[in-house]
């Protein structure tokens, strides 16, 4: 079954896609950075745990759901986001489905980082929880604005795109000269002299 999402055709969308684009790779590039040191705390340090996000009230500490990470498993689950993450990103660039399935994948982890933002900044007046939550809010926001202009792009192009007909071929004739292929009109090289055109 096929999703078809609505595109988005905006004034200058060529460079609020490049936009939305730039913030949504540069989003990525910084969780999977955020991955990597909590990665490098859990094999230096066994039996820690991490907490990629994460809030303390007087009730108690609050961690990320999804982004927290201890042991083995842990560990395991933090390799196998960030291998998510990067095929996500390089299917991306693909087409047909495999760019959909990673834009779509794309679009769910900048959804579980928002989600968690809000979350911790509902919970915490800490002026960082709000202002992590508005800094995830627009990297959601261009990531799903990269997903639906990118979604349909390239089979938009190809089915609007006009038909071209074969380049032209020249096929030698008799004699060595150039003659135009059955059906086609070659003008003469010398209009002057001779204006008129030869159909083979």
């Amino acid at each position: 079954m096929s999703i078809k999402l609505p595109s988005v055709r905006v004034p200058g969308q060529s460079s609020v896609a490049n936009l939305c684009r730039g913030v949504s790779r540069l989003f990525v590039f910084g969780s999977l950075a955020v991955l990597g040191l909590g990665g490098v705390w859990l094999l230096t340090h066994p039996g820690a745990e991490v907490a990629l996000m994460g809030a303390a009230t007087q009730g108690g500490s609050h961690e990320a759901v999804g982004l927290s990470y201890s042991g083995l498993g842990g560990f395991v689950l933090l390799v196998v986001q960030g291998l998510l993450v990067v095929g996500a990103s390089l299917a991306a660039k693909g087409r047909g489905r495999v760019r959909k399935v990673g834009l779509g994948l794309l679009l769910g982890w900048a959804a579980l980082w928002l989600a968690n933002g809000v979350w911790l900044a509902g919970v915490s007046d800490q002026f960082m929880r709000l202002l992590g939550a508005w800094i995830l809010t627009g990297a959601f926001g261009a990531t799903l604005i990269r997903v639906l202009i990118d979604w349909p792009r390239r089979e938009t192009l190809e089915r609007e795109a006009p038909k071209r007909g074969p380049s032209w071929v020249r096929l030698r004739g008799r004699g060595g000269r150039d003659v135009a292929p059955a059906g086609e009109v070659e003008a003469s090289p010398d209009l002057s002299a001779n204006p008129t055109a030869q159909v083979a």
